[in-house]
């Protein structure tokens, strides 16, 4: 199994080279000039061409890709061209409030797609497994933004029950209860996309199983119906539902950019936004390599828990 992870590892590291060496001639392709943009127009072409060589950016291209590549193995960022503070830092501060909501739309996404999913596949053809599924298949569909902005319409404006913006109240305590205030929102347009797609695959995934011989034999030797869709199904049908809960985990963090442009949540989602519209090529950069080794990760711990769970896959290959 160390041996399997440390491969995953060593794996990982051209792919994330990859994405960061696209995200950055991207950037570059962008046109204008960033030592102009940050300066204003009323700069002068000799202010303007000192700070572009201070920033590196007279450097070629390649060269100024390999700079940044160079810094980012010794644990350096870069510095927030905008924001004047080192991009670590920056980025530290902001993944702390994005894991925050990821881990609320976690904790509500998984339980509540799989136990819709298990209803489903219960209850095949059911009023309730038509409506359910109906359900999933309208939110799973919808746009993110189209969901954040109507529970603000509904739950803060109609019915003022939560704040729509930001994560504490301005003049507020700043407090545990202040910031589940401000969460729920955000959270529930983050969850629903996932709990949507995890309740199709746990449907799915269970009546495969439930369709199997042992399951019917299970079920002729009196077994209660309770055991064999809980202790026989259910169990057998963990690893599919673990692989689409694990993509759905790391699909969170990217779903969370829009959550957070929405709601203005300052994570690392509303931080990317305002880089890439100030060409703020560090922090752009370092945003999204954490997204994608966010992904990477998820990946990686989901595989090594299927193995686990499944002996099949510990066979060296």
């Amino acid at each position: 199994m160390t041996l399997y992870i440390l491969r995953r590892i060593a794996a990982a590291i051209p792919v994330l080279i990859g994405v960061s060496l696209i995200v950055f001639i991207s950037l570059q392709l962008i046109p204008g000039d960033i030592a102009r943009a940050l300066l204003g127009p009323m700069a002068s072409q000799d202010t303007v061409q000192r700070y572009r060589e201070s920033l590196g950016l007279n450097q070629p291209v390649p060269i100024q890709y390999l700079t940044w590549l160079w810094h980012v193995l010794h644990g350096d960022l870069g510095r927030s061209f905008t924001e004047n503070i080192p991009t670590t830092a920056l980025l530290a501060a902001k993944l702390q409030n994005t894991l925050i909501l990821v881990t609320a739309s976690l904790l509500l996404a998984i339980p509540l797609g799989v136990l819709a999913g298990i209803v489903a596949a219960t209850h095949k053809f059911s009023w309730s497994d038509r409506l359910g599924m109906g359900t999933t298949l309208v939110l799973g569909n919808m746009p993110t933004f189209v969901v954040g902005l109507g529970l603000i319409a509904l739950f803060a404006v109609q019915i003022p029950l939560f704040p729509p913006l930001g994560m504490y109240d301005i003049l507020g305590s700043g407090g545990i209860a202040d910031l589940l205030r401000h969460l729920i929102l955000p959270a529930v347009t983050t969850a629903i996309p996932p709990a949507a797609i995890i309740a199709k695959m746990v449907r799915g995934s269970m009546l495969e199983v439930l369709g199997q011989d042992y399951v019917r034999a299970a079920r002729a030797n009196g077994i209660s119906m309770r055991t064999v869709n809980y202790r026989y199904a259910l169990r057998n049908a963990m690893p599919p539902i673990i692989t689409i809960s694990g993509l759905q985990v790391g699909f969170l963090l990217g779903g969370a950019v829009f959550t957070e442009y929405i709601f203005a949540w300052p994570g690392i989602g509303l931080q990317l936004q305002k880089a890439i519209l100030a060409r703020d090529i560090s922090v752009v950069q370092g945003a999204v390599l954490i997204i994608a080794a966010w992904f990477m990760l998820v990946n990686l711990v989901v595989d090594v828990i299927n193995r686990m769970l499944d002996p099949r896959l510990r066979s060296p290959r």
